[in-house]
């Protein structure tokens, strides 16, 4: 990155840098990707302010509705994952706070980092 890019991609590791924003199918296969988002904001702004946020906050994403669980009554929706840094919502559940949990606790919806295709 051009050291004369000015100071909105400026992160707060004091580094120039551009937020990626992905969405992966539960394949881990990428289904949408976002780049270019200033690295001073935070990857919620970054998200909302996304062609994918604006689309899903305004209801065009065409999602299938909600479908009963495997081996169960339940009828549960469809969601999207994150961590604390995006909006709670009910399309957008995220794990709990991680001074909360212990590691093991908290897996189903924080795996450890892992390779994507």
């Amino acid at each position: 990155m051009s050291p004369h890019t000015g100071s909105l991609y400026y992160n707060y590791k004091g580094i120039n840098s551009i937020v990626p924003m992905a969405v992966l199918y539960i394949n881990l296969k990428f289904i949408v990707i976002d780049l270019g988002a200033y690295g001073r904001q935070s990857d919620g702004v970054t998200f909302t302010n996304s062609r994918f946020g604006q689309a899903l906050e305004n209801g065009l994403l065409c999602l299938p509705p909600p479908q009963r669980l495997p081996n169960d009554t339940t009828i549960a929706p469809h969601v999207f994952v994150g961590d604390e840094a995006f909006q709670l919502r009910s399309d957008f559940p995220r794990p709990y706070p991680r001074n909360r949990l212990e590691d093991d606790e908290n897996i189903q919806l924080s795996p450890e980092p892992r390779k994507v295709i």
